[in-house]
């Protein structure tokens, strides 16, 4: 659907992938681009991606008062956001500083996904042991862009029942938060118990 921001519109986009032999899903994926500028043409601006939102932010409001049970530090490359198009996401926005410029931005952005890339390895490495298998969702809400070679802090709290919290903080710009209500939900081992 589409949703109004005000100054800007939402537009998600689910997509379901199955198993072509079994017809069992194997995942879902929810995609929300964000576009600048062409909102304010709902009279009701209160989506239900802002009651999403606020439920996000209470599931990681309890932990995240307390110091990170985990961090993961990861300096971005100056290049990544060229490497990062072999995913297929040939945007200009990343690569073209004229095109970045005209959004708003001194210099071309890093991929939100790469972003979310760095913050889900770094759960995986440093509270599931290494072992992708066992997440089950991944989600958190972009809150500021990144700048190619700017350096992440990903940030990690235990929350119980096979849940881990996260932020990601952007130490190059005075740790200001990049990714918030981040939340992992992966299947509980004696692996990850005997860590935590």
């Amino acid at each position: 659907g589409i949703e109004d921001k005000g100054k800007a519109a939402l537009c998600v986009v689910e997509i379901t992938s199955t198993d072509t032999k079994t017809g069992e899903v194997v995942c879902v994926v929810e995609h929300g681009i964000f576009i600048r500028g062409i909102g304010g043409f709902s009279a009701n601006t209160h989506t239900p991606a802002e009651k999403s939102e606020k439920k996000s932010a209470e599931k990681t409001a309890d932990v995240t008062t307390n110091p990170p049970d985990c961090v993961y530090v990861k300096e971005t490359a100056a290049n990544l956001a060229l490497i990062y198009r072999l995913s297929g996401d040939y945007n200009p926005l990343h690569a073209n500083p004229r095109f970045a410029a005209r959004g708003g931005f001194s210099q071309p952005i890093l991929h939100g996904l790469c972003t979310f890339g760095i913050a889900t390895h770094g759960v995986v490495k440093e509270m599931l042991n290494n072992e992708p298998k066992v997440v089950k969702s991944v989600e958190g809400r972009f809150s500021s862009p990144v700048t190619p070679g700017d350096k992440l802090r990903v940030e990690m709290w235990r929350a119980g029942g096979g849940k881990c919290v996260f932020r990601v903080l952007n130490a190059s710009k005075d740790n200001q938060v990049c990714v918030s209500n981040g939340v992992v939900v992966y299947e509980e081992k004696e692996t990850q118990q005997a860590t935590a």
